[in-house]
């Protein structure tokens, strides 16, 4: 099979990259001056909720998916076959999860919230059908662009039409919901239409038990690193609903929110990698896996580095400009999140493009459960004492121990010497420090514009430096690699 082709992958990821840095550039301003933090808080608390049946109907299989399917993608009697069996474990798994939540409502044990609860409980069914670990395995990046450019735009045109005031929070809810479920449709349409007829003689019983004999030991291991990682995803939302008010809750997953825009743009690269990392290995080409380490690790310092800086330098702006006054006391949590830019972008790297691809998600299931022990710990006695801001610093901990743990376990590909490659980044961004200070005490004409101008001016200083620095080698490499159409 003919692999597609890494130039058109990226650019097609880059596409879907900017939709996840524009949709909520446009939407988290909108929706936070209308639902206020009060409103943001209650919408993601029943998100968290939510997240914990989705982890256990899914249970890691996303990611396995992933790697399967881009493992045999050049054999279709065994691709489908895999595919079947994913499915059909992925289906079983559903019925259990919807059932454990239906009995949680039902004896109350799910009390806050409810309505919302419910309105996301469709989100469980949608990652069913939505099965877009086939589409990422088969690297299949134009189909998944197209599909986000329409639902995207559906939803935020419904949004931005229909909720006006902080009472359409259920209206908000639904359209969210329904946003997930137009990719889940499209997708499931798209399957059945191109491979139903193959894969339909692979759904029946007898294969489906053959089907969870074969996969669920390499999935529970899977399932185990992405249960341990909502953790801190998810459990410090929920820490903060019961310890606190839904103005904490609100003012913390903003600027996670923020955060994992942040990390998207910063994950651009690695996450069309991520397939082709499981190919190399599988083929045994460890000099070409080699060189993608290296060239990710570059693209995590050039792009991680100046965005940490900038946050630390113009977080109260920004807060003012993304979600306006009423969020103002969310700046310091966002200087303390910042830094999540550069451990989850490292901890992805070493984990999802060294660790797993090597078949070694044992010692990513140690580092994430790590990680998790002492976000838990921490949180008991931050959430409690400092709400956001205490959650803020449990989670920066967790993803500095993980940090640990996974550099010491993939020491053999990610080698010390690594790390001096970053060096050219980090002065680059010292200068445009330099000139983001001068700039904030001399610069005063209006938020927005200020913000915007600070914003170019400090891109221009951070590319200059790196050009007087000579640092072009990354720039050359990732040209060549996006160039290559084998």
């Amino acid at each position: 099979m003919i692999l597609p082709s890494v130039k058109h992958n990226f650019l097609f990821n880059l596409i879907n990259t900017s939709l996840k840095i524009i949709f909520p550039l446009i939407l988290l301003p909108y929706v936070s001056r209308i639902l206020l933090p009060e409103g943001v808080g209650r919408i993601n608390y029943a998100e968290a909720v939510i997240n914990y049946f989705i982890l256990f109907s899914s249970l890691g299989i996303p990611l396995y998916g992933i790697r399967e399917i881009a493992k045999y993608r050049d054999n279709q009697l065994v691709l489908f076959q895999k595919m079947a069996g994913i499915f059909s474990v992925n289906f079983c798994l559903v019925i259990l999860s919807y059932s454990a939540l239906l009995l949680c409502l039902w004896f109350s044990v799910i009390e806050k919230e409810f309505t919302l609860v419910l309105i996301n409980s469709s989100l469980i069914l949608f990652s069913l059908i939505e099965a877009e670990w086939f589409f990422q395995g088969m690297e299949n990046y134009r189909y998944i662009t197209i599909r986000n450019v329409l639902v995207k735009s559906a939803s935020l045109i419904l949004i931005c039409s229909l909720v006006k005031t902080k009472e359409d929070i259920m209206l908000y809810a639904v359209i969210l919901v329904l946003g997930i479920g137009g990719n889940a449709l499209f997708n499931f349409s798209y399957i059945i239409k191109n491979h139903g007829s193959t894969l339909l003689p692979y759904l029946k019983l007898r294969l489906i038990k053959q089907a969870f004999k074969e996969h669920i030991n390499a999935i529970i291991i899977t399932s185990s690193m992405a249960l341990a990682a909502s953790i801190y995803l998810n459990l410090d939302v929920i820490m903060l609903g019961y310890f606190s008010t839904n103005a904490e809750v609100g003012y913390y997953t903003s600027c996670i929110k923020i955060m994992r825009v942040l990390i998207t743009v910063v994950l651009a690269l690695l996450t069309v990698l991520l397939p082709r990392s499981s190919f190399l290995v599988s083929n045994n080409q460890m000099q070409e896996f080699e060189k993608l380490i290296i060239l990710s690790f570059k693209f995590i310092c050039f792009i991680g580095l100046p965005c940490i800086t900038g946050i630390l330098l113009l977080s109260k702006q920004m807060i003012f400009v993304f979600f306006g006054e009423s969020f103002y006391p969310a700046y310091g949590v966002m200087n303390l999140l910042c830094v999540l830019l550069f451990f989850v972008s490292m901890n992805n790297l070493l984990g999802m493009q060294i660790l797993y691809p090597l078949n070694r998600e044992r010692k990513f299931l140690y580092s994430i459960l790590g990680g998790a022990i002492v976000n838990f710990s921490a949180n008991l006695f931050l959430i409690y004492n400092f709400q956001a801001i205490g959650a803020a610093i449990g989670s920066v901990l967790a993803e500095i121990v993980i940090f640990i743990f996974l550099f010491i376990s993939a020491k053999d590909y990610f080698k010390l010497i690594f790390l001096k490659k970053g060096i050219n980044y980090l002065i680059a961004s010292a200068v445009m420090a330099i000139v983001i200070s001068l700039l904030n005490s001399t610069l005063t004409i209006n938020v927005y514009v200020d913000l915007l101008i600070k914003i170019a001016v400090a891109s221009i200083t951070y590319f200059l430096s790196l050009i007087v620095l000579k640092e072009t080698e990354f720039i050359k490499a990732a040209l060549k690699l996006v160039a290559n159409k084998k």
